[in-house]
């Protein structure tokens, strides 16, 4: 039985092969110019305090993979990069890096509906933290907080009223128990053992 119903319904296949060709797309595309060129292009547009590098991996004519460098000082950095999964000519996974080099966040819209729904924040390289928009409005109704990259603690709203309502506990990546907020005051007053501790 799950805890959330989403309104919208699940990704259908053709979406997550969207996806996993995304992600193919993000190793592909990664720092080094030798990788980038593989990959048709790059086109860039250049400032005084950016670059940004193009390429189109279809060879649609039209850009699906962005790669955005900043200026610090006389170093060049990378800050995005952001991913067209479907060839839509719409942004649908943007990777956001720290001054040396480290993932800072994602941010993804996993149904094509030009919003995020999805953002996945990043300590050291790994994950720290998933914010999750079910009903469609870019505000997360679920937190997953993750420790050394395993998933630790989620908390949720449930009827999409701004009060978090149920609460879950893992041990080893695994559920241990469950709370459940009854009188609306955003803590759990009743709990549900799956494992003793």
């Amino acid at each position: 039985m799950s805890i959330i119903t989403p309104k919208s319904s699940l990704l259908s296949s053709s979406s997550m092969a969207s996806v996993a060709f995304g992600l193919t797309l993000l190793s592909a595309c990664g720092s080094s110019p030798k990788q980038t060129a593989k990959i048709q292009g790059p086109q860039e547009i250049v400032s005084k305090s950016e670059t940004e590098q193009t390429f189109d991996t279809n060879n649609d004519a039209h850009p699906d993979v962005w790669r955005l460098y900043v200026l610090d000082g006389k170093v060049k950095r990378l800050a995005t990069k952001s991913f067209d999964l479907n060839f839509d000519r719409k942004v649908d996974f943007k990777r956001f890096y720290t001054e040396d080099g480290k993932v800072l966040r994602d941010e993804l819209d996993m149904d094509f509906d030009g919003k995020y729904d999805r953002i996945v924040y990043y300590k050291n390289n790994v994950i720290d933290r998933k914010e999750v928009s079910l009903q469609g409005d870019e505000k997360p109704e679920v937190f997953k907080y993750y420790k050394n990259g395993q998933l630790s603690y989620v908390e949720g709203d449930r009827d999409g009223n701004g009060v978090k309502d149920y609460f879950q506990y893992y041990k080893n990546g695994q559920l241990v128990r469950r709370g459940f907020d009854s009188d609306g005051d955003g803590q759990p007053d009743r709990w549900v053992r799956l494992e003793d501790n």
